[in-house]
């Protein structure tokens, strides 16, 4: 057993804000690595229960995955970065950017880790990230998962726990995000839960007007590690509202508000397809432009991808050029079929 923290852990004790953000919400920042250990394993379909306890200086995350690997259980908790991806799970870098369990261990005041995995049940205990017990079987379990439970330094962290409206706030999102992953969360006097197996089209008709009758498109595609899944419905507002995200996380730069990859992708897609169909038409529909074409648009587009790189050191827009052409190609295509089927929605669109 280790008897002292990494050398790296004071490090991380003495300038927590370059992991976690502020004091004030640096909380939100360790409930977000937790939560994205545990999506993880939702991606990699091995997951799709995830809890959130929030007690009055704790909280605890726990899923139904597979659970951590137990001759990795200690590397895990004391490493700063995720552990490499395995082939039992896929580490999605998002809004955590590849941030491990060890920081939040290293400004934890005593941090528990609970893994339920082929039938045993396993437990290691640390304290300022210095283990002080071995991990060690507790039983056993027909259960299967992981449970981490940590008490933030209140020196370090101040509040030691984040807002219950972020959680359902945030727990909602991913719901929207990961279809078929269900999530809850409860603290001392309230409880939430969400599932949307409809992922983004649930999202899409959220955000639109409850009497729209017209009709939702979506898609999803893949090439190789990378993927998309896109939602969109017009509506009869002027504007447009575009929802980007990247790795479960949203996509978006508040201060040079620069599009992300994945946005720019989703509009070259929609202007080729819409123009494609208006060229088709007798006589040509020849003056579609984009800007036409967005109005009154509601869409959303998630991608999932290996190794994310962002526009300036806030990490707010995704930047990876291959995205754009892989987004574009895969709503061309199939919203060019979907015009074709829906010839009411396709002459609503080039009013």
């Amino acid at each position: 057993m280790m008897t002292s923290a990494p050398p790296e852990f004071q490090a991380v004790r003495q300038r927590p804000g370059m992991y976690f953000g502020s004091a004030a919400t640096g909380a939100r920042a360790v409930l977000d690595v937790l939560v994205d250990r545990a999506v993880a394993e939702a991606l990699a379909g091995q997951c799709d229960l995830i809890e959130v306890e929030l007690g009055e200086d704790s909280m605890q995350v726990g899923d139904n995955g597979q659970g951590i690997r137990i001759p990795t259980v200690t590397d895990v908790l004391t490493g700063l970065t995720c552990p490499p991806r395995t082939d039992w799970i896929w580490h999605p870098q998002g809004g955590s950017h590849s941030i491990g369990l060890g920081p939040v261990n290293a400004i934890s005041r005593e941090l528990a880790v609970v893994v339920c995995r082929d039938g045993k049940r396993w437990q290691q205990i640390f304290q300022h990230g210095i283990p002080i017990t071995d991990l060690t079987q507790h039983g056993w379990s027909d259960d299967h998962g992981t449970t981490i439970s940590c008490c933030l330094d209140p020196e370090i962290m101040n509040p030691p726990v984040p807002d219950f409206d972020y959680v359902a706030q945030r727990l909602r999102q991913l719901a929207y995000l990961v279809p078929g992953l269900r999530l809850r969360a409860k603290d001392r006097s309230r409880s939430v839960e969400y599932h949307y197996a409809g992922g983004l089209k649930d999202l899409v008709a959220q955000c639109t007007p409850i009497d729209t009758d017209r009709a939702i498109f979506s898609c999803r595609g893949a090439d190789g590690q990378l993927r998309v899944e896109v939602a969109l419905r017009w509506t009869a507002a002027a504007g447009t509202r575009i929802m980007s995200y990247a790795n479960t996380v949203a996509n978006y730069d508040p201060y040079s508000r620069r599009r992300s990859t994945p946005e720019v992708g989703l509009r070259r897609g929609l202007t080729r397809a819409v123009q494609s169909w208006g060229l088709s038409q007798h006589p040509p529909r020849d003056w579609l432009k984009g800007k036409h074409i967005r109005a009154g648009l509601v869409a959303a587009v998630a991608v999932l991808l290996p190794e994310p790189t962002y526009h300036g050191s806030i990490k707010g827009s995704l930047s990876n050029p291959e995205v754009v052409p892989f987004v574009a190609d895969v709503v061309a295509e199939h919203l060019g079929q979907w015009l074709t089927a829906h010839p009411d929605e396709a002459n609503q669109i080039a009013r």
